[in-house]
């Protein structure tokens, strides 16, 4: 009955997020999608890059230790099909949005652009360069792409729902999954219109 209840709350919570009259209207806006995609980057002073596209922690094999335990160093990284020039925070939003809990993601976030931005100076001044864009900018950007993309989290846990079949003993981890994943989608939502409801994206929700 507790499980039940869990589920129902943030179900609930999700539902009175998402049927927010700004999520609604910028979750279905074709055009702010595209331009938060295809030009938001470089309005904010960011040149098109190498994107991986689809960048998070399913395509991601890590080093494991010599107990089996991975480890932070990446072994690869895998499934290229979309590689293209463009706008590289969609790698940033994918990675943070789909692989990371809210509490972790979050925190990340305080910090995550001064260390981009830190080690991409350390590798550039090796060759007499620098990054020609600050923090400010790429916050910028990643903001736009993460009101762009934030709809993919919220469905997440129908895909665990119907995507894996279980093995007798695993449906107490299946229900914590997608208490997770929902968990996730919630925080995400959270903060995307925390986002809307500063008043710099008011344009596109007219």
């Amino acid at each position: 009955m507790s499980v039940f209840i869990k589920h129902v709350s943030i179900l609930a919570a999700l539902q009175e997020i998402y049927c927010n009259s700004k999520i609604q209207k910028i979750i279905y806006n074709e055009k702010y999608i595209e331009y938060a995609l295809i030009q938001s980057h470089l309005d904010a002073g960011i040149p098109d890059l190498l994107v991986h596209a689809d960048l998070w922690s399913s395509n991601i094999i890590f080093v494991a230790d010599n107990n089996g335990n991975p480890t932070d160093e990446i072994s690869a990284i895998l499934d290229w099909q979309i590689v293209h020039e463009g706008n590289m925070l969609l790698d940033f939003v994918r990675l943070m949005l789909n692989s990371l809990d809210g509490d972790t993601r979050r925190e990340a976030e305080l910090y995550i652009f001064d260390f981009y931005i830190d080690e991409l100076n350390k590798y550039l001044a090796t060759v007499g360069k620098k990054v020609p864009y600050s923090v400010e900018q790429v916050k910028k950007a990643y903001e736009y792409l993460f009101l762009a993309h934030f709809s993919h989290t919220l469905m997440m846990p129908g895909a665990i729902m119907v995507s894996k079949i279980l093995e007798i003993g695993e449906e107490k981890a299946h229900e914590a999954r997608i208490d997770k994943c929902a968990l996730r989608a919630l925080h995400v939502l959270e903060d995307a219109l925390t986002l809307l409801e500063t008043g710099k994206f008011n344009e596109w929700l007219e």
